[in-house]
């Protein structure tokens, strides 16, 4: 078994995460708006733009959540990722409570697009997480500085 040096730390993961992760729900929302346009008409692609359009929404917003925690308060940023990630689920459970009521948006092509977008990025987010090298949450170097 070969033992390698440590990985430093990636400079802006979470930047880098989120960029990615929108670019991702994007090639993910137009062939699901395509799908639930032709099974609903334009209130299905209506309910799966908004679909695409909260999860990016939220996706961005942690990814500069994070990036300013990573920046300013690095030993927080579990506590806030963990607490973002909290966030986006009462979000998205108070804006999908409260769309699709109307004939203009089809509930069901609503629901299911986010949730499809949902498992989507949390799968590219444990990917992403796991195999690039230097995505962790503590910097090594400090920890041995405090540490000798």
């Amino acid at each position: 078994m070969t033992v390698t040096a440590p990985t430093r730390r990636r400079r802006q993961p979470e930047r880098e995460l989120a960029r990615a992760g929108v670019l991702a729900t994007l090639v993910v929302t137009l062939p699901a708006a395509t799908v639930a346009w032709m099974l609903a008409g334009t209130s299905g692609l209506r309910g799966a733009l908004l679909a695409g359009g909260l999860v990016l929404a939220m996706y961005a917003l942690s990814g500069v959540v994070g990036a300013c925690a990573a920046r300013w308060w690095p030993g927080s940023l579990p506590g806030v990722s963990f607490a973002g990630f909290a966030l986006r689920l009462v979000v998205y459970t108070v804006v999908l409570a409260a769309a699709g009521r109307g004939p203009s948006i089809d509930r069901a092509s609503l629901l299911a697009v986010t949730a499809l977008l949902l498992a989507v990025t949390l799968l590219y987010e444990g990917r992403y997480a796991s195999t690039k090298p230097g995505f962790y949450w503590v910097d090594a170097d400090a920890t041995e500085r405090t540490h000798p």
